[in-house]
């Protein structure tokens, strides 16, 4: 009996993280990482390159808390 409530929890938790996986994936960041494409672009020095990518990382972390 303990077998089938250990694997229906498992089951559950499973459910929860690919949930919060592609929530992830398609609601953070890939809006963003189109913005980020976009201005990666017209990058011409590594200075901006880094600033972009700290901001980029910035958006995504504040839209997840």
């Amino acid at each position: 009996m303990w077998h089938a409530k250990m694997f229906l929890l498992r089951d559950k938790m499973m459910g929860f993280v690919k949930n919060l996986e592609l929530y992830i994936m398609f609601d953070v960041i890939e809006p963003h990482w189109h913005k980020l494409q976009k201005v990666l672009a017209e990058v011409t020095d590594v200075e901006l390159l880094l600033r972009t990518h700290s901001q980029f990382l910035d958006h995504c972390l504040k839209v997840v808390d």
